[in-house]
């Protein structure tokens, strides 16, 4: 049947029936199938309600997409920008499940800006429960709870790069936040680019303070210095019980994250200023949601380290955490090839040794047969003199 026979409602069916990559190689057939494929209205929304939306652990509920339709938010744009952060699920691991498929390698394309289309910035919070696996290796997470939506102008910014203060006011009914723990998910949308915030169920800590350790962009003064991130999360969470503490947790109230950026020199002394190149953290702002926006349209994904994704399309730089890792990794491996050449090539000369030896009795046994055969050879010449 020709294209042109089937009506838009059939390939509305067909494409419902697609995951997004195949709907992007869709569109690229014609102009009539680039039209229908990009309709935010019955292609894009909808998937909203889906898990291909990469934002947390499960699709998002008619209050959250009903939060984002009043933000301007594309569903188009904010499902392609959420492709890299899916979960990606790895029950067979003793390290539990992971978190993230892949970080991506190049910025947003203008084509894909939320900011575009008039949509407002935006943070995205998932509650989620954390507990460790029964392996007594890494932790298992389970789908989330609860997810607010929050506008990036209702966040306190004042204090950034020190500090950011994200308002929830979530209730948390019938989960109590100690063993499994309580953790969240955060993104956020910053000149219309979406990055990770973070996922504190990949961090050190429990009760209500996780501790993790970012890449820095700041080069290290010294060739065998080191740059990095100290950044901490708070959970601020009412209980039944009255104050700030685990336990049964009536409403989660609000987050805070402090980021610090630390350098050492080679001898693994503290530096706490730089006269010849200032830190992007360190840096006085006069405009700190500026700043904050900044940083996380640019810098952010690159910050956020590699153990957190299954793969990596980025170079880590040397002097960061993960490039040490990295480092570290590449200079096991060599050092593991280096002795399994070794050993090899051990067995390889004993193989050629033992051939050796085979060899030497051959002929030593050769050399006997030729010694007995002389022996006879004279004493049969020596017959015959005395006759």
């Amino acid at each position: 049947m020709a294209l042109s026979r089937i009506t838009d409602d059939v390939l509305f069916v067909i494409i419902d029936a697609l995951k997004i990559e195949d709907i992007i190689l869709l569109g690229a057939a014609s102009r009539r199938l680039r039209t229908i494929t990009t309709n935010e209205k019955r292609v894009w929304a909808p998937r909203l309600l889906t898990d291909e939306l990469g934002l947390g652990t499960v699709e998002l509920d008619a209050a959250a997409c009903t939060s984002l339709a009043s933000l301007g938010c594309s569903p188009r744009r904010l499902l392609l920008q959420s492709l890299p952060w899916r979960v990606v699920r790895d029950a067979g691991s003793d390290r539990g499940p992971k978190a993230y498929s892949w970080r991506p390698r190049d910025r947003v394309p203008a084509s894909l800006l939320l900011s575009e289309t008039g949509a407002q910035d935006f943070v995205f919070c998932e509650i989620y429960e954390n507990s460790v696996s029964p392996c007594g290796r890494g932790t298992c997470f389970s789908d989330g709870f609860a997810r607010k939506i929050v506008r990036l102008e209702d966040c306190d910014l004042a204090h950034f790069p020190e500090t950011v203060g994200i308002p929830l006011g979530i209730p948390t009914p019938d989960h109590d936040n100690r063993e499994p723990w309580f953790e969240v998910r955060l993104f956020v949308v910053a000149y219309g680019v979406l990055a990770p915030m973070g996922d504190t169920g990949h961090c050190d800590g429990e009760e209500n303070g996780r501790w993790q350790v970012w890449n820095s962009g700041l080069s290290p003064r010294d060739d065998w210095g080191k740059t990095w991130i100290n950044v901490s999360t708070d959970f601020h969470i009412d209980t039944y019980e009255g104050g700030d503490e685990d336990g049964d947790a009536m409403n989660f109230q609000s987050l805070r994250i402090e980021f610090k950026e630390c350098e050492e020199d080679w001898r693994g002394r503290e530096i706490e200023e730089r006269l010849d190149q200032s830190s992007f953290l360190r840096t006085l702002v006069l405009d700190p949601k500026f700043w904050f926006c900044t940083f996380f349209s640019y810098h952010a994904t690159r910050a956020q380290p590699t153990k957190l994704f299954a793969t990596d399309s980025m170079a880590p730089l040397p002097f960061s955490p993960d490039g040490r890792s990295r480092d570290a990794e590449l200079r096991a491996a060599a050092r593991e090839a280096e002795v399994a050449a070794l050993c090899a090539a051990a067995r390889a000369a004993e193989a050629s040794a033992d051939a050796a030896e085979a060899v030497l009795e051959a002929v030593r046994a050769e050399q006997a047969a030729l010694a007995a055969e002389l022996g006879k050879m004279k004493a049969e010449l020596g017959r015959s003199l005395d006759e």
